[in-house]
């Protein structure tokens, strides 16, 4: 009832329930409107919030990052644009919008001035050559699969420092770059733009935004962030006024003066690196290396109470994780008889444990890393998840089989492998970024090529190193101990899972692979604590 008297009460150039063809049942509405391929039919959607960069650059050239059903790209032809749309999904822009509901939307994805491309915005952006006047990115993020907030996890390569440097570049001189955030994250789109445009050497950023709200009526805290390389002018900003309120809408920052918003205080305060560190929640700007736009969480005001709520349930989940590994392994060890067999092997097992674990937590860093540096070179997430994940077990296998010709007793041949393990992540650290950026334009077959490569040395040497364990446990005569050991690589892999989202949120997934080499180093060094491990063959010295 409360959203059917919103919807009444709406302004009166919003057209009503009837000619959207909005059916109201109580407090739900769905909506039913058929689009006949007249783009004088939607002209209601000049009054939409992310409709205002169109009219303020008519007659020109956007690009809408995720055209979806073509919302986006309707707005953009009412206002006369060549707009060029991306959306990463085939089944939307080939089964759904061309084939399927052709007619339903009528026809906006073949219309002529409308040209579509199926690839990921961001890869898109970063390999075209071409200018807009416009680039918006609408609500593209869904909650449908994150309805517990774990949206707050998802890396995102839309919404980076590099990213909006990319966006910025791709303008044309006098161009806006659009984006359109919920309340909750929308002041963190100013860090994005802030450090972009000192990577541009743009000048005086705080006269090149303009943030808009929409009606709270029409449902949430929309706000949509206007974003440029050259100050608006004194024209555009009453341009914008005068749309506003025509709307109903309310602007929260602009040039000429101040609103007293968060937007007013953050981009007005004397130190803005202060004012990031003391806000609430977390303002740094996301980059390709940490980017978890959508985690608000500021782990300097932590109290305890926030677990939950801006983290996507992470702490909670860390929690439960580490409760339920440790209990997989101690419980076990108190009640089966089986596991009674470490009593008087106390030291042994647990630098065989320091040893197993470093290896679990360590290979699950390292994968959980690669993944993520290759989602974006790749265009597709799962593209890196199956090339990693192949790569990693495929050559981890060799690697078993290799370790083979090694001695497992020789203290020396399983440090110069966790020594090469260590080489090879300080060249994923200082070498991947390069040479991922000198082959972004490759074909997507050469990218996944290169991937492959990429992943075979991490694999080779991290699968020697579990063998050479157990193989050790079996000659000094400690057999009992492998059940156990495998408990702890399994465990400490899951621990690892949940840690390498934590520390890569705190410093990075460039860090996550140095701090995984320093895993494999201390497992090793538990290992090797008994520099003369004694043969035992047959029960016998």
């Amino acid at each position: 009832d409360d959203q059917a008297e919103a919807v009444s009460s709406l302004p009166a150039h919003i057209p009503g329930p009837e000619k959207l063809g909005i059916r109201i049942d109580g407090a739900a509405y769905t909506p039913i409107y058929k689009f006949n391929g007249d783009i004088r039919e939607v002209d209601y959607l000049r009054a939409d919030l992310s409709s205002i960069a169109f009219q303020l650059r008519p007659s020109t050239t956007s690009l809408v990052i995720g055209s979806g059903g073509g919302r986006d790209l309707l707005m953009a032809r009412l206002f006369d644009h060549q707009v060029t749309g991306v959306d990463i999904n085939p089944i939307i822009t080939d089964t759904i919008m061309r084939d399927e509901f052709q007619d339903y939307s009528g026809g906006i994805y073949t219309d002529p001035s409308v040209t579509i491309h199926v690839a990921e915005g961001r890869s898109f952006v970063s390999q075209s050559q071409e200018s807009f006047d416009v680039i918006t990115i609408p609500l593209v993020d869904t909650w449908a699969s994150t309805i517990n907030g774990n949206l707050a996890l998802v890396e995102s390569y839309l919404y980076t420092t590099e990213a909006f440097a990319t966006y910025l570049e791709r303008l044309t001189p006098d161009g806006i770059l659009s984006v359109s955030r919920w309340e909750q994250s929308g002041p963190r789109l100013l860090s994005l733009f802030l450090d972009a445009a000192e990577q541009l050497a743009i000048t005086e950023p705080e006269n090149k935004i303009m943030v808009i709200e929409n009606d709270p009526r029409i449902g949430g805290q929309l706000h949509n962030v206007l974003m440029k390389r050259q100050a608006f002018t004194p024209d555009e900003i009453t341009q914008v006024e005068a749309f506003a309120e025509a709307n109903n809408f309310k602007i929260l920052y602009a040039p000429d003066s101040e609103r007293g918003t968060v937007y007013d205080d953050y981009l007005r305060a004397p130190d803005r690196d202060e004012f990031v560190r003391t806000f609430s929640k977390n303002l740094l700007a996301s980059t390709d290396d940490q980017p978890f736009f959508f985690f608000l969480l500021n782990f300097k005001h932590f109290n305890g109470r926030e677990i939950g709520s801006f983290d996507g349930g992470l702490l909670a989940a860390a929690i439960a994780v580490f409760a339920f590994s440790v209990f997989t392994i101690g419980f076990p060890g108190l009640t089966f008889s089986g596991y009674r067999q470490l009593r008087g092997h106390g030291k042994t097992f647990l630098r065989y444990a320091g040893y197993f674990g470093g290896l679990g937590i360590g290979f699950i860093l390292i994968e959980l890393a690669l993944i993520q540096k290759f989602v974006l070179y790749l265009e597709h997430p799962i593209y890196s998840y199956s090339v990693v994940l192949a790569g990693l077990l495929l050559f981890a296998g060799f690697g078993s089989v290799i370790s083979a010709r090694l001695n497992p007793l020789r203290n020396k041949s399983i440090i110069l492998v966790g020594v090469g393990i260590t080489l090879v992540q300080l060249f994923y650290a200082l070498g991947l970024s390069p040479l991922i950026s000198a082959t972004l334009g490759w074909s997507i077959a050469s990218k996944i090529t290169m991937a492959a490569l990429l992943t075979i040395p991490s694999a080779i040497l991290m699968g020697m190193l579990l063998p050479l364990g157990f193989k050790r446990l079996e000659l000094t005569g400690h057999q009992q101990l492998i059940p156990m050991s495998w408990a702890v690589n399994g465990a400490a892999s899951v621990m690892g899972s949940t840690l390498a989202i934590i520390l890569a949120i705190q410093f990075g997934f460039t860090r996550v692979l140095l701090i995984a080499a320093g895993v494999y180093l201390l497992g090793i060094l538990c290992l090797i604590s008994d520099r003369r491990p004694t043969v035992i063959v047959d029960n016998q010295l």
